[in-house]
């Protein structure tokens, strides 16, 4: 996966899968995690690393799974098409208003979610911003544009540092 252009890009330690912020990490407010204004956050995981009850899910189930802290009438899914040079297989796209959030003490975020299948394994990128944020449309182009940089390591890449 490529950075997305202006964007900060972490591997996470326990998992080696990036994490990737519109801003500088030195933003994050240290009081759980609280957008800065205007921020957004990618983060990938893969279904291995799940509780090991979840990962027998389908691609429509770990969505359905997710989607249990959802406004209701926000939830949007729909089949995402993806340019074969990717080497992803199915990709499910679900967005939704957290309704696990947004009271007076904190800020309500909007989840857009890629779900997909990459050589046999599951994963899901999850892009996070505050809901009304004006530029959501930016935001989830760059999602869009980080699953379409996707691109499978040839047999001589492999283990070398990309």
């Amino acid at each position: 996966m490529a950075v997305p252009s202006g964007w900060h890009g972490a591997a996470l330690k326990s998992t080696d899968l990036p994490l990737f912020a519109n801003f500088p990490w030195s933003s994050l407010q240290p009081q759980g995690f609280l957008l800065p204004k205007g921020g957004a956050t990618i983060h990938v995981v893969a279904e291995a690393d799940l509780p090991e009850h979840h990962r027998d899910y389908s691609l429509d189930e770990w969505a359905e799974f997710d989607e249990r802290v959802a406004v209701a009438d926000t939830v949007a899914s729909r089949t995402l098409e993806m340019p074969q040079s990717t080497g992803v297989g199915r990709a499910l796209m679900v967005s939704f208003d957290d309704a696990t959030s947004g009271d007076s003490s904190e800020q309500q975020q909007h989840h857009v979610t890629v779900y997909w299948e990459f050589l046999g394994k599951r994963f899901a990128s999850h892009l996070l911003y505050v809901v009304g944020d004006p530029n959501s449309k930016q935001h989830e182009t760059r999602l869009m544009n980080l699953m379409r940089s996707i691109k499978p390591l040839s047999a001589s890449n492999e283990g070398k540092q990309q």
